[in-house]
Protein backbone atom coordinates (compact mmCIF):
# COMPACT_ATOMS: atom_id res chain seq x y z
CA UNK A 1 0.00 0.00 0.00
CA UNK A 2 1.55 3.32 -0.85
CA UNK A 3 2.67 5.63 1.78
CA UNK A 4 0.48 9.27 1.85
CA UNK A 5 2.98 11.95 3.63
CA UNK A 6 1.01 13.63 6.58
CA UNK A 7 0.69 17.23 5.17
CA UNK A 8 -0.58 15.52 1.89
CA UNK A 9 -3.09 13.87 3.95
CA UNK A 10 -3.79 17.05 6.13
CA UNK A 11 -4.56 19.15 2.78
CA UNK A 12 -6.74 16.19 1.59
CA UNK A 13 -8.48 16.94 4.96
CA UNK A 14 -8.87 20.41 4.46
CA UNK A 15 -10.15 20.30 0.82
CA UNK A 16 -12.93 17.46 2.41
CA UNK A 17 -13.85 20.23 4.91
CA UNK A 18 -13.87 23.18 2.28
CA UNK A 19 -11.12 25.11 4.02
CA UNK A 20 -8.70 25.18 0.99
CA UNK A 21 -5.15 24.56 1.14
CA UNK A 22 -3.91 24.66 4.94
CA UNK A 23 -0.42 26.01 3.45
CA UNK A 24 0.12 28.30 0.86
CA UNK A 25 2.56 27.06 -1.34
CA UNK A 26 4.32 24.11 -2.23
CA UNK A 27 7.22 25.63 -0.97
CA UNK A 28 5.99 25.66 2.71
CA UNK A 29 3.88 22.22 2.34
CA UNK A 30 7.51 20.62 1.64
CA UNK A 31 9.69 22.59 3.55
CA UNK A 32 12.70 20.87 5.17
CA UNK A 33 13.94 23.22 8.31
CA UNK A 34 16.83 22.29 9.73
CA UNK A 35 19.03 24.22 12.74
CA UNK A 36 22.91 24.49 12.43
CA UNK A 37 24.16 25.48 16.50
CA UNK A 38 27.33 25.60 18.64
CA UNK A 39 29.69 27.32 20.86
CA UNK A 40 31.76 30.36 19.68
CA UNK A 41 34.70 32.00 21.23
CA UNK A 42 35.67 36.13 20.34
CA UNK A 43 38.93 36.35 19.08
CA UNK A 44 39.75 40.10 17.29
CA UNK A 45 37.34 42.75 18.39
CA UNK A 46 37.87 46.34 16.93
CA UNK A 47 38.65 49.50 19.48
CA UNK A 48 35.01 51.27 18.77
CA UNK A 49 33.64 48.22 21.22
CA UNK A 50 35.86 48.91 23.53
CA UNK A 51 33.69 49.55 26.78
CA UNK A 52 31.69 46.90 25.72
CA UNK A 53 30.02 43.58 27.26
CA UNK A 54 32.43 42.28 24.61
CA UNK A 55 36.34 41.61 24.74
CA UNK A 56 38.83 38.78 23.38
CA UNK A 57 37.81 35.34 24.73
CA UNK A 58 34.14 36.01 25.16
CA UNK A 59 32.28 32.91 24.94
CA UNK A 60 29.15 32.76 23.34
CA UNK A 61 26.56 30.42 21.72
CA UNK A 62 24.59 30.61 18.08
CA UNK A 63 21.80 28.92 16.17
CA UNK A 64 20.22 29.42 12.79
CA UNK A 65 17.42 27.53 11.51
CA UNK A 66 17.30 27.48 7.61
CA UNK A 67 14.57 26.43 5.50
CA UNK A 68 16.72 24.25 2.87
CA UNK A 69 13.59 23.93 0.04
CA UNK A 70 14.41 27.76 -0.73
CA UNK A 71 15.02 28.03 -4.41
CA UNK A 72 18.11 28.28 -5.78
CA UNK A 73 18.18 32.59 -7.14
CA UNK A 74 21.43 31.70 -9.29
CA UNK A 75 20.41 28.19 -10.97
CA UNK A 76 22.47 29.28 -14.15
CA UNK A 77 25.75 29.47 -12.29
CA UNK A 78 27.32 25.67 -11.72
CA UNK A 79 29.03 26.25 -8.73
CA UNK A 80 27.44 28.69 -6.65
CA UNK A 81 24.20 28.32 -5.12
CA UNK A 82 22.32 31.48 -4.05
CA UNK A 83 19.65 30.68 -1.43
CA UNK A 84 17.68 34.59 -0.56
CA UNK A 85 15.43 34.59 2.72
CA UNK A 86 16.56 30.99 3.63
CA UNK A 87 17.47 31.80 6.95
CA UNK A 88 14.12 31.89 9.03
CA UNK A 89 15.86 32.59 12.54
CA UNK A 90 18.89 33.37 14.68
CA UNK A 91 20.23 33.88 17.66
CA UNK A 92 24.08 34.60 18.64
CA UNK A 93 25.26 35.40 22.28
CA UNK A 94 28.53 36.95 23.08
CA UNK A 95 28.47 36.95 26.90
CA UNK A 96 26.04 39.15 28.12
CA UNK A 97 25.47 40.12 24.53
CA UNK A 98 22.88 38.56 22.53
CA UNK A 99 21.19 39.10 18.69
CA UNK A 100 18.49 37.87 17.58
CA UNK A 101 16.28 37.50 13.65
CA UNK A 102 13.22 36.07 12.57
CA UNK A 103 10.46 35.91 9.53
CA UNK A 104 10.83 39.57 10.00
CA UNK A 105 14.09 39.83 9.08
CA UNK A 106 15.17 36.63 6.78
CA UNK A 107 18.53 36.14 6.30
CA UNK A 108 20.65 34.12 3.10
CA UNK A 109 22.65 31.72 2.56
CA UNK A 110 25.24 30.42 0.22
CA UNK A 111 26.56 27.68 -0.93
CA UNK A 112 29.73 27.16 -3.20
CA UNK A 113 31.31 24.04 -4.74
CA UNK A 114 34.16 25.14 -7.19
CA UNK A 115 37.95 24.47 -7.61
CA UNK A 116 39.03 27.37 -5.84
CA UNK A 117 37.28 25.88 -2.22
CA UNK A 118 33.80 25.35 -0.98
CA UNK A 119 32.05 26.68 1.63
CA UNK A 120 29.03 27.32 3.44
CA UNK A 121 28.03 31.24 4.64
CA UNK A 122 24.93 32.83 6.44
CA UNK A 123 24.71 36.02 6.08
CA UNK A 124 21.74 38.08 8.63
CA UNK A 125 21.19 41.94 8.19
CA UNK A 126 20.56 44.35 10.76
CA UNK A 127 20.39 41.89 13.85
CA UNK A 128 18.47 42.60 16.43
CA UNK A 129 19.98 43.33 19.99
CA UNK A 130 18.06 42.21 22.29
CA UNK A 131 20.75 41.95 25.37
CA UNK A 132 24.08 43.66 26.53
CA UNK A 133 26.34 46.79 25.83
CA UNK A 134 27.93 46.96 22.82
CA UNK A 135 29.49 50.73 22.94
CA UNK A 136 26.24 52.34 20.98
CA UNK A 137 27.72 50.41 18.14
CA UNK A 138 25.14 49.51 15.32
CA UNK A 139 25.72 45.59 13.83
CA UNK A 140 25.13 46.04 9.61
CA UNK A 141 24.95 42.35 9.47
CA UNK A 142 26.08 39.11 10.99
CA UNK A 143 28.23 36.31 8.87
CA UNK A 144 29.04 32.93 9.46
CA UNK A 145 31.55 31.29 7.34
CA UNK A 146 32.44 27.77 7.00
CA UNK A 147 35.56 27.49 4.18
CA UNK A 148 38.07 24.72 2.81
CA UNK A 149 40.46 25.98 1.11
CA UNK A 150 40.81 24.02 -1.88
CA UNK A 151 38.95 21.23 -4.08
CA UNK A 152 37.73 18.71 -1.64
CA UNK A 153 35.37 15.90 -2.89
CA UNK A 154 34.41 14.89 0.92
CA UNK A 155 33.68 18.64 1.79
CA UNK A 156 30.90 19.84 -0.58
CA UNK A 157 30.11 17.81 -4.09
CA UNK A 158 27.55 19.95 -5.11
CA UNK A 159 26.30 24.06 -4.73
CA UNK A 160 22.95 22.47 -3.48
CA UNK A 161 21.49 23.72 -0.02
CA UNK A 162 19.54 20.24 1.08
CA UNK A 163 22.88 17.94 0.30
CA UNK A 164 25.57 20.79 1.96
CA UNK A 165 23.42 21.11 5.56
CA UNK A 166 24.36 18.06 6.93
CA UNK A 167 27.26 17.33 9.85
CA UNK A 168 29.26 15.36 7.09
CA UNK A 169 29.76 18.67 5.43
CA UNK A 170 30.25 21.21 7.96
CA UNK A 171 32.47 18.92 9.26
CA UNK A 172 35.31 19.20 5.90
CA UNK A 173 34.73 23.24 6.10
CA UNK A 174 37.85 23.52 8.46
CA UNK A 175 40.00 26.51 6.61
CA UNK A 176 37.83 28.76 8.04
CA UNK A 177 35.14 28.87 10.72
CA UNK A 178 33.80 31.80 12.02
CA UNK A 179 31.09 34.44 12.88
CA UNK A 180 31.90 38.35 12.14
CA UNK A 181 29.58 41.42 13.09
CA UNK A 182 30.31 43.49 11.37
CA UNK A 183 29.35 47.74 11.85
CA UNK A 184 28.36 50.16 8.50
CA UNK A 185 32.11 51.46 8.44
CA UNK A 186 33.52 47.97 8.54
CA UNK A 187 34.44 47.64 12.00
CA UNK A 188 33.58 44.46 13.81
CA UNK A 189 33.69 41.40 15.92
CA UNK A 190 35.12 38.49 15.36
CA UNK A 191 34.23 35.00 16.66
CA UNK A 192 35.62 31.35 16.16
CA UNK A 193 33.13 28.53 15.65
CA UNK A 194 34.14 25.87 18.16
CA UNK A 195 31.87 23.13 17.42
CA UNK A 196 28.46 22.75 15.71
CA UNK A 197 25.62 20.39 15.61
CA UNK A 198 22.90 20.08 12.94
CA UNK A 199 19.38 18.59 13.75
CA UNK A 200 15.93 18.69 11.71
CA UNK A 201 13.42 20.94 13.23
CA UNK A 202 9.79 19.41 13.31
CA UNK A 203 7.69 20.75 11.25
CA UNK A 204 3.80 21.26 11.76
CA UNK A 205 2.28 17.56 13.01
CA UNK A 206 -0.98 16.36 11.65
CA UNK A 207 -2.86 16.90 14.17
CA UNK A 208 -1.77 20.73 14.63
CA UNK A 209 -2.81 21.06 10.64
CA UNK A 210 -6.48 19.33 11.27
CA UNK A 211 -6.93 21.84 14.39
CA UNK A 212 -6.07 24.80 12.52
CA UNK A 213 -8.71 23.38 9.52
CA UNK A 214 -11.50 22.96 12.22
CA UNK A 215 -11.06 26.49 13.23
CA UNK A 216 -10.56 27.87 9.77
CA UNK A 217 -14.23 25.92 9.07
CA UNK A 218 -16.03 27.26 11.88
CA UNK A 219 -14.76 30.46 11.31
CA UNK A 220 -16.74 29.87 7.26
CA UNK A 221 -19.68 28.68 8.66
CA UNK A 222 -20.19 31.54 11.31
CA UNK A 223 -19.27 33.98 8.43
CA UNK A 224 -22.15 32.30 6.55
CA UNK A 225 -24.84 32.30 8.81
CA UNK A 226 -28.09 34.03 8.74
CA UNK A 227 -28.00 36.86 11.28
CA UNK A 228 -30.17 36.44 13.96
CA UNK A 229 -29.98 39.79 15.96
CA UNK A 230 -33.33 42.25 16.16
CA UNK A 231 -32.46 45.44 13.68
CA UNK A 232 -32.45 47.90 15.75
CA UNK A 233 -35.24 49.60 13.64
CA UNK A 234 -37.49 47.30 14.87
CA UNK A 235 -37.17 48.14 18.24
Amino acid sequence: MALVSPFRRSAALAAALGVGTLLTTPREVEAALRNISGDLRVVSIDSVFNGSDISVATSGHYSFTVDTATPDSSPADPEVGIYLDSIISSNVSLGSVMFASDLSNLGKTDVANTELGDFISFHVPTPTLLTGNINGQFINFLQADWLEIGDNPAALNSKFLPDAFHDSCFSQLTTVRQIAFVTPNGSGVTAEVLNFHVTEVPSPGVATLVFVAAGMLAARRKERAPSTATPAAAL
